[in-house]
């Protein structure tokens, strides 16, 4: 069973974009889905050709379970915030515990 990753971006999605396509001839590793609070990100634009599932929430989502629910649908192995612009609750890193890494770390 392959490793699963998910992606949060916020911006223009360049990492994102990278990640995909570096993982895409894996036969262990997969990019599952691309996740953005900003409607308008770039990240939806770069990512549309490669096949993976990109998904925009808003901060509702986060306080009404949404995230939490994809994620646990999904359970992937790695969490990865390539430019993502907001602080992660306290509670959804305690439910993906060891999960999360920042690869570009923003403000």
């Amino acid at each position: 069973m392959k490793k699963k990753i998910v992606i949060l971006a916020s911006g223009g999605g360049t990492n994102a974009e990278n990640i995909i396509q570096y993982f895409q001839s894996s036969k262990d590793i997969a990019v599952v889905s691309v996740l953005s609070n900003r409607r308008n990100a770039g990240v939806f634009d770069r990512i549309e050709s490669l096949g993976v599932p990109a998904i925009y929430f808003n901060r509702s989502a986060l306080s009404s379970g949404f995230l939490t629910d994809y994620l646990n649908t999904i359970q992937p192995d790695l969490i990865v915030l390539a430019g993502y612009l907001k602080k992660i609750p306290e509670e959804l890193i305690s439910l993906f515990p060891d999960k999360f890494i920042n690869i570009h770390p923003a403000l």
